[in-house]
């Protein structure tokens, strides 16, 4: 049977230091959830580390980290590498892009990437994206690559894009969040990628695209938000995006999906140069609305919708070496249900849903460093169902 919390004891449970990952205050939950669910730790099937022979030695493991899965064409696309000029593994060179089959039950490595990290894919029209997160060649132009029928082709047009952490397509337009020498960009493009527009921010990064009330926006290091309107951007405010929030640092608006008409996305905070750790979950049905919404444990890494449902990946460390990797759902973004968990030494980065599966790839933070970063799990829907 499930146990359900109620609001009060989530909220005291907050405050006693089981929140795990709270950026300050003490806002107002708006959920229940379960704490009873299956251990499937005994079921989980290692399926491979795609990286591991790439990256050996203790002091690469780190470039093992699972940023993204995503599934495309029946199959589930990986990706690694390190982009972070602070270690560990500083310059693990270009990276390959690898794949999962469940038909075959194996790996193939599709492509090979001139960039040190493949951080996330995007899909849009049939069409598999990779943004150049870090490109290992001149500050000129940044890349981005697509994958169609054909195979992955490379673009190399993105003006200074030293970095192109992200893709949007809104209003015909094709959309590029950027690090330039110059500052935080937003280039734009109406063919497609082959020629762009280039709108200046700010000196600070441009980092998460995503729409909100039909418009689009820009989530940037420091603590930005701008907004896409009248063939422009403007600054907005970013701390209507995390209310209670203390926004020390930069807070980015990271991993957004739409559900049920709402904006449902993860603050991270900006460590390690450009990459994030969780803190806290958030809702938004338009601009200026923005709610907390958190499983009462943990730290949210990922989401996805299937099925008509949300799920979080959620991670409670319990130990140095010692993970609850835990799968929720909601239908209503009010009531959590605990699918299932499970234990590693590991916390799960990402996670991919596909066929009734759920498929998960390991990562670590450069304070500690497992040498299971990178494993690929799956966890069968015979598993938790």
């Amino acid at each position: 049977m499930l146990r359900r919390f109620s609001v009060p004891l989530l909220v005291a449970l907050m405050a006693a230091g089981f929140g795990g990952g709270a950026l300050g205050g003490d806002p107002a939950l708006e959920l229940t959830a379960s704490t009873d669910a299956p251990d499937v730790s005994a079921r989980v099937v290692k399926l491979g580390n795609p990286y591991a022979a790439r990256f050996a030695s203790r002091d690469r493991f780190y470039a093992r980290n699972i940023w993204d899965l995503q599934a495309f064409s029946g199959r589930v696309y990986i990706g690694g590498g390190n982009s972070s000029n602070l270690g560990p593994a500083v310059s693990p060179g270009a990276i390959d892009v690898w794949s999962y089959s469940p038909a075959r039950d194996s790996f193939t490595k599709d492509f090979t990437v001139d960039e040190e990290q493949v951080d996330r894919y995007k899909i849009y029209d049939g069409k598999l994206y990779i943004p150049g997160h870090d490109p290992r060649e001149s500050w000129s132009l940044g890349n981005f690559y697509r994958k169609d029928l054909t195979g992955w082709k490379k673009f190399r047009t993105i003006p200074y894009g030293i970095h192109t952490y992200d893709l949007e397509w809104h209003g015909g337009y094709m959309f590029a969040a950027t690090g330039t020498q110059y500052g935080g960009e937003v280039s734009r493009s109406s063919d497609l990628g082959r020629t762009w527009k280039r709108f200046h921010l700010s000196w600070e990064r441009a980092y998460t695209l995503f729409k909100l009330g039909g418009k689009l926006y820009v989530s940037s290091f420091g603590t930005q938000v701008h907004r896409y309107a009248g063939g422009t951007f403007t600054p907005v405010s970013a701390a209507s995006f995390f209310p209670g929030a203390t926004l020390s640092g930069s807070v980015l608006v990271v991993r957004p999906v739409n559900f049920l008409n709402q904006l449902v996305y993860i603050a991270g905070k900006n460590v390690n140069d450009h990459q994030w750790v969780p803190r806290g979950l958030f809702r938004a049905p338009a601009y200026g609305s923005s709610r907390r919404i958190a499983p009462p444990s943990g730290r949210t890494y990922d989401l996805r919708v299937a099925n008509g449902k949300l799920y979080a990946l959620v991670n409670t460390k319990v130990a140095a070496d010692k993970y609850i990797v835990s799968v929720r759902s909601t239908t209503d973004l009010v009531t959590w249900t605990e699918v299932f968990r499970f234990t590693r030494g590991a916390f799960a980065r990402s996670f991919e849903y596909l066929n009734g599966n759920f498929y998960f790839g390991l990562g670590s933070e450069p304070g500690f460093v497992s040498p299971i970063t990178g494993d690929i799990l799956r966890v069968n829907a015979s598993a938790y169902q």
